[in-house]
């Protein structure tokens, strides 16, 4: 029998290899994906916001630090649930040709003369045929060595003749037994591509959806994070407010020390400019001193909200009406 075939048997050597250059190129893109996810993470989340804002603290900016913790753990969260799912999606698929999917079966039942052997109908026939060309290449390759170990021992004379004559026969038909495997195989490589690419493409169909909606939570929760903690929420720069001492012996000393007595106003209070500061330990208030009072210098100083009474002045919107 010496019929061939023209365009692919599986075996198990032939799959292993489609999915080792399947897995080295999924590991490849995956490394590459999960990095960029980690990096931007980094940016996010990094130590920028700590250095442009070191005097953040629970007693002062309380609702800030809560916003930007439920905006940041909303965007990591984004994050590592887009990294999870952009893995599932690279994963290797692994693909048999009893688990091709049914659209590519339909495909190749409906194109069986281009996209199959000629002796294959059907994808259903391609498999019967696969098992067929396997077992018949196997078998006719196991006969051609038993015929030339028995030609080997056997010495010139009619039995050597004969066994010449049908090694002669058995060669080319072994030839064209693996030339036909070797078909049905290389078929088979390229029909678990396709169903390779098909169940990655549904894959990513599936989870297209959730893929845009946590890309789109960590990315706002990203920004939100960031502008939280870039929101100022301090009393304005040069603000005028009023200082008064705290009953207690530091206050007094503190209040004695600095010789603010010196400026105060009738009220009892010192007058000050205000530049900034949330009035915690590690921000506290700082500000000037305004020569208001005969003999009040003016001075910088830096003072926290345990040491000094800080009050600022309610704002008053003030009507304008020009008359003609």
């Amino acid at each position: 029998m010496s019929n061939s075939a023209d365009t692919t048997p599986s075996s198990s050597i032939q799959e292993e290899v489609v999915h080792a250059q399947a897995g080295s190129q999924t590991r490849s893109a995956a490394k590459w994906i999960i990095s960029t996810l980690a990096a931007t993470a980094g940016v996010i989340f990094g130590v920028g916001p700590i250095v442009s804002r070191p005097t953040l603290s629970w007693q002062h900016d309380s609702l800030q630090l809560i916003v930007a913790i439920i905006l940041g753990a909303a965007s990591l969260i984004g994050i590592v649930v887009l990294i999870l799912k952009v893995a599932a999606i690279l994963m290797p698929v692994r693909v048999t040709l009893s688990s091709l999917p049914s659209v590519l079966i339909a495909e190749l039942d409906g194109s069986a003369g281009t996209r199959l052997p000629n002796d294959a109908n059907s994808f259903n026939n391609f498999v019967e045929n696969l098992k067929k060309h396997e077992l018949r290449a196997v078998n006719m390759s196991a006969d051609v060595r038993r015929t030339e170990r028995k030609l080997r021992s056997l010495p010139r004379g009619d039995a050597r003749t004969l066994l010449e004559k049908r090694l002669a026969v058995l060669e080319p038909e072994a030839a064209t037994a693996i030339a036909n495997r070797e078909v049905y195989w290389e078929t088979t490589r390229r029909l678990l591509r396709d169903a390779t690419f098909i169940q990655l493409r549904k894959l990513y169909e599936d989870r297209s959806k959730s893929i845009c909606f946590f890309a789109l939570l960590a990315a706002l929760g990203g920004l939100g994070f960031q502008l939280s903690l870039a929101a100022d929420n301090k009393e304005p720069v040069g603000q005028v407010a009023y200082v008064t001492p705290i009953l207690s012996d530091i206050g007094q000393k503190i209040w004695s020390g600095l010789q603010f007595d010196r400026c105060r106003l009738p009220s009892g209070e010192v007058p000050v400019i205000l530049e900034g500061g949330s009035g915690s330990s590690i921000d506290p208030y700082r500000f000037t001193t305004m020569e208001v009072v005969n003999g009040c210098p003016t001075e910088s100083i830096s003072l926290s909200s345990d040491q000094i009474l800080m009050r600022h002045p309610e704002r008053n919107t003030i009507k304008i009406e020009l008359t003609k």
